[in-house]
């Protein structure tokens, strides 16, 4: 996944720039602003976030930001496909001819380990080596911000 930024500081001594983040392109028509929680600076402002500068950007310079597309998949997974498969497998545990009240209990609890289990599984994922956002093109040069 790419967005733009614009760098607001570099180090030198880790070879890391401090970006603004801006929103990806389909930020705009997104449906669910904000919903992404990573990448979206619609809600909530701009967010900025360390990241791998290999290009050299310096300070005002607009540049574009990308995660790897296996790293987002793996993310994707965490969030997305761990609660859904915790749910199942709640419901599947639960003894056949539950009452009504004792089923919606069980999924509700399933629902929040699940939901849970997906944020902790994304942490853990996102830790990973080549789990980082870098910078790839500098696409504009602007004067210092």
């Amino acid at each position: 996944m790419r967005q733009n930024g614009i760098v607001k500081e570099t180090r030198d001594t880790d070879g890391t720039a401090l970006v603004a983040l801006m929103g990806a392109d389909g930020c705009a028509t997104c449906s669910s602003k904000g919903g992404c929680g990573i990448f979206c600076s619609s809600a909530g402002g701009a967010k900025e976030a360390w990241v791998a500068n290999p290009v050299k950007a310096a300070r005002g310079d607009r540049v574009e930001v990308e995660l790897a597309p296996a790293a987002s998949l793996a993310l994707s997974g965490a969030l997305f496909i761990v609660p859904v498969a915790v749910l199942v497998v709640s419901l599947a545990l639960l003894p056949s001819g539950a009452s009504p009240s004792r089923t919606a209990v069980h999924a509700l609890a399933g629902l929040v380990l699940g939901v849970a289990s997906g944020v902790l599984a994304s942490r853990l994922v996102s830790r990973r080596r080549g789990f980082d956002l870098k910078i790839v093109s500098v696409i504009g040069s602007g004067p210092a911000a």
